[in-house]
């Protein structure tokens, strides 16, 4: 029987195989990290990863909990999981999309240890109402004893995770959010106890109990609310993908691709961006893998070819059998791993934290002393309690992973992928900005010369335009603004598509064949119609500068961006969109330049620089540049090398790009502000008594709702939707 999922300790080397597969000559593995409460967690992980010499690749997935490793033997796999199991947390290999089930065990057995927490505390204050009230001596000792009992299985069952993260401090000799509470809960349980058993005053199981349920509370709803964000199906954003034309019950029906079946048959039509990764079960027929590949050139597929979501069909109709649905698509991974690193947080944060913590246990420790000397350990352990509880920094632990989580959703529906989120920082101290010409500043629609069309007579126009708006093709595209709506074109049979050099058929009864030619001087394309084997003439195609270039330009002058353009066409070329660039923001212009001449003329900018290129010739530049922004088209290949890829040609993108920065930066700026006012006052109002545990506990989840309502309205998001 085929398992699903296996705790690692239970698992040897070999029974660890079943887990892995085969993803370019390494095996990989997926893990369910149990224990991941936020962005804290994964950097610890990742800080022990990073170390493992033996691990090729790592990536973390949805909200933390998911784990991909890469390496070259099951042997190293097993190394790494005993690693991270070392850290406290449980990682469990599991069989692809067997994550659902992981999680709906963990929601359950957090959902019991709330139920049991809440049942208990609720109980404690009905006896502690009932005390308070003035019951009778006899039924005091018999409902503090009552009490006792009842906080046993909240300490030791509901406050499970409160334990572990003490236990994870405790071994990595470090401070988390945990240590203060935990040791708080072990002192004030011991008071309470020898004061019952002594006779004393100093009994603390209700406020235990309901410190206890708050705080279990107030990290359920939030793990809630942050899971559903990291649920949202990003995939959707590529387009084309929204809906799927089914055969099922010998008939063709429209239905959501999340609810196909592999094996089942999606039928595509002329223009129709396939929504699934499959086979093609169509003979043969032509395809548009740009938003996979970044190739311009359509490719002809086959029968058992594979088809991938978002690929495009320029020709005909085409049946694919379908593979891979959703998320598990080729385009689906690439949208996930370029917002896997949102959940790793921030270096500064995490430091705050720890100091943060380390203040906290001081302050209270120290409270506790001045207040025993001076008042009693009854008073001493409320003040100093209440003071572990109230000051907390989980703000900044939940909220700087928050943040970046958003501001990479926010870019993404601004169609823009952004591979970290951590760049958005430093777009502020950009100084100089690149760009390419070729397919960067010009538009990769082509422009069709009309004189040189309309030398053909009225017969062999028929012929030119009947061919080529027989496929879809950028090429192609462009003649579109020759053709009326209702004009009738001459039809097209034997259509043959060649690769890179042009199309061909036979329409009126010739062949014709419009064939690519090699460019011109000022870097015109020309196109060669051959009727019946015979040149009888060339098309000029062209690209114009993109509209959104000039916007941008004033948009970076008025910043006080220096702005350079280097391209490896000729100067002629260049000169006229140089003439372009405000001449207070002009820096430098080269021509004729390689990629290897890219690359050293960014590593010697002063300064941050930011590159934007096409993803072809470009890759050695957008890598040496502080930021890299890469045009859209070969989306797989830009997540190796491009910190933000454009999903659409519009380079105004970018003045966008730098806007959500400064919400980013600003939003950091309000969650530290709010966090340093909000402890300190807190700090002092605990210590002054004017703040109760239970208040204090109370508090807690109201400064995590402030700050995810702080974060969510800055960055353009409803926190309740």
């Amino acid at each position: 029987m085929k398992r699903d999922s296996a705790p690692v300790d239970r698992l040897s080397v070999e029974a660890l195989r079943p887990f892995t597969k085969v993803v370019d000559e390494k095996l990989q593995l997926d893990l369910f990290l149990k224990g991941v409460r936020c962005g804290h967690c994964v950097h610890k992980i990742e800080k022990a990863l990073n170390s493992e010499e033996n691990l090729s690749r790592y990536q973390f997935q949805e909200d933390g909990h998911n784990l991909q490793i890469s390496a070259p033997r099951v042997e190293d796999l097993a190394k790494i999981i005993s690693l991270i199991s070392q850290l406290g947390f449980e990682a469990i290999p599991i069989q692809e999309g067997e994550d659902h089930k992981q999680k709906i065990l963990e929601f359950k057995k957090a959902l019991k240890q709330l139920a049991v927490a809440g049942v208990c505390a609720g109980n404690i204050m009905l006896f502690s109402t009932a005390i308070y009230l003035g019951a009778p001596e006899n039924f005091r000792q018999f409902f503090n004893g009552l009490s006792m009992l009842l906080v046993a299985p909240v300490l030791f069952y509901s406050a499970q995770p409160i334990w572990r993260g003490f236990g994870k401090a405790l071994r990595h000799l470090q401070f988390n959010l945990d240590v203060p509470i935990a040791l708080a809960l072990v002192f004030g349980t011991s008071l309470s106890v020898v004061s019952y058993f002594t006779g004393g005053e100093s009994l603390y199981f209700d406020s235990i109990a309901v410190v206890v349920f708050i705080i279990l509370s107030s990290r359920f709803l939030l793990n809630q609310y942050v899971s559903g964000i990291y649920r949202r199906n990003l995939v959707t954003l590529i387009p084309g993908v929204f809906q799927a034309r089914v055969f099922r019950q010998g008939k063709a029906q429209f239905v959501a691709p999340s609810d196909l079946n592999r094996g089942e048959e999606v039928i595509l039509y002329r223009g129709e961006s396939c929504p699934v990764d499959g086979e093609l079960i169509s003979e043969v027929s032509v395809f548009d893998h740009a938003v996979i590949s970044g190739e311009a050139e359509p490719l002809s597929l086959s029968r058992g070819d594979k088809v991938y979501a978002g690929a495009k069909l320029c020709q005909g109709e085409a049946r694919v059998r379908v593979s891979r649905v959703g998320d598990q698509t080729r385009v689906g991974q690439i949208v996930s791993a370029a917002l896997s690193s949102v959940k790793t947080g921030d270096e500064v944060g995490f430091r705050y934290v720890q100091w943060f913590t380390l203040f906290v246990l001081s302050s209270s420790f120290l409270g506790f002393l001045y207040f025993l000397i001076t008042a009693g350990p009854a008073l001493a352990f409320e003040r100093s309690f209440a003071l572990v509880i109230v000051a907390c920094p989980c703000a900044i632990s939940f909220g700087l992973p928050l943040i970046q989580f958003l501001s990479g959703r926010l870019c993404l529906k601004n169609s823009m992928l952004v591979k970290d989120p951590s760049k958005l920082h430093q777009l502020k101290n950009i100084n100089q900005v690149c760009f390419d010409k070729t397919g960067t500043v010009t538009e990769p629609k082509v422009v069709v010369n009309k004189e040189d069309l309309f030398k053909f007579s009225e017969r062999q126009r028929q012929q030119v335009l009947a061919l080529e708006l027989s496929i879809d093709h950028p090429i192609s595209n462009g003649f579109k603004a020759f053709v009326d709506g209702n004009e009738e074109l001459p039809a097209v049979t034997d259509f043959t598509y060649l690769p890179g050099r042009g199309i061909e058929g036979q329409v009126l009864g010739q062949k014709v064949s419009v064939l690519a030619t090699d460019a011109g001087a000022q870097g015109e394309k020309f196109l060669s119609v051959v009727i019946d084997d015979q040149a009888v003439g060339k098309i000029g195609v062209s690209s114009d500068v993109k509209l959104s270039f000039q916007p941008l330009l004033q948009f970076l002058a008025r910043q006080q961006k220096k702005i350079s353009i280097i391209s490896g066409d000729q100067a002629e070329q260049i000169e006229p969109i140089w003439k372009l660039v405000p001449k207070e923001a002009r820096h430098q212009c080269l021509a004729s330049v390689t990629p290897e001449e890219k690359k050293v003329f960014i590593k010697n900018i002063s300064g941050p620089s930011l590159m934007v290129g096409d993803g072809v010739n470009d890759v050695a530049a957008l890598n040496a540049a502080t930021v890299g922004v890469s045009m859209p088209g070969a989306l797989e290949s830009n997540q190796d090398f491009a910190d933000v890829a454009l999903l659409k040609g519009d380079l105004t993108l970018i003045q966008t790009l730098f806007t959500i920065s400064d919400k980013v930066n600003a939003t950091h700026r309000r969650l530290f502000t709010f966090t340093a006012v909000y402890n300190s006052l807190c700090v002092i109002l605990a210590l002054m008594g004017w703040i109760t545990p239970v208040w204090a506990a109370i508090l807690m989840p109201v400064s995590s709702v402030t700050v995810i309502a702080l974060v969510t309205t800055r960055l353009g998001v409803r926190p309740w939707k």
